[in-house]
């Protein structure tokens, strides 16, 4: 809608959750999948298959390649330098919808984006407490990634996401804290395009404690799923 009838538009899909049912496991899998072109990541490692940890620095000239040519961020200037600034917030209650500005300057304007814990794991522990460190966590994630694209016929457009992790609970109990609690798989996984400014806090923000994830606010094994639709009826 707007103000002076409908218009049609064409939408792109940027990233979404996906959530599913597993036995023992009532508080759901949470997994969520990004468009590669979202925004660029910060500093990860991960482990070669030689076995040693391979940096893989911060630099948002660095651009994806799609369909053979480079492709500017969406969310993010490739000379950006401050990141994640939350210049406005939306408000839509009561009605009508309004759009304030952040009390300090610039005001209502664009702020570059940035993947603080790429493949949600924080930079100062691990993710769970199977996987060594962060790098070995997101090894596996990027490993899957790559098998998975790697089954795609050239030019189908879900090559274009990626998983960037899913997380858990221990035994499928209710979750609990955040900071060292029973949340497992890349527990410290957030959505750029949905979690943008809780994905870390300042002056820490690749570090676990600067940051939020999807049970800290799914926080119960009977939760609705959804921010935006009611909680789900039972089919039978």
């Amino acid at each position: 809608m707007t103000a002076t009838g409908q218009q049609t538009v064409q939408l792109a899909l940027v990233g979404m959750h996906v959530v599913g049912s597993a036995a023992g496991h009532p508080e759901m899998i949470w997994a969520t999948f990004e468009h590669v072109d979202n925004a660029p990541a910060a500093t990860y490692s991960y482990i070669n298959t030689s076995g040693t940890s391979v940096p893989v620095n911060q630099n948002p000239a660095t651009v994806p390649t799609i369909g053979g040519s480079s492709a500017p961020w969406v969310f993010s200037s490739t000379t950006g330098t401050s990141f994640n600034n939350q210049n406005m917030t939306y408000n839509a209650f009561p009605a009508p919808a309004t759009i304030t500005a952040a009390a300090t300057p610039p005001g209502i304007t664009p702020s570059d984006t940035m993947r603080w814990k790429p493949f949600g794991g924080a930079s100062d522990v691990p993710p769970n407490p199977v996987d060594p460190s962060t790098a070995a966590s997101n090894t596996e994630i990027i490993a899957l990634d790559n098998a998975v694209l790697s089954l795609l016929a050239s030019g189908d457009v879900r090559g274009n996401y990626i998983m960037t992790g899913a997380t858990w609970t221990i035994g499928g109990a209710s979750p609990d804290s955040f900071l060292g609690g029973n949340q497992v798989g890349t527990s410290s996984l957030s959505n750029t395009t949905m979690e943008t400014y809780v994905q870390g806090l300042p002056p820490n923000v690749t570090n676990q404690a600067g940051g939020t994830n999807c049970l800290s606010c799914h926080t119960s094994n009977t939760t609705g799923v959804s921010h935006v639709f009611p909680a789900l009826k039972p089919l039978f």
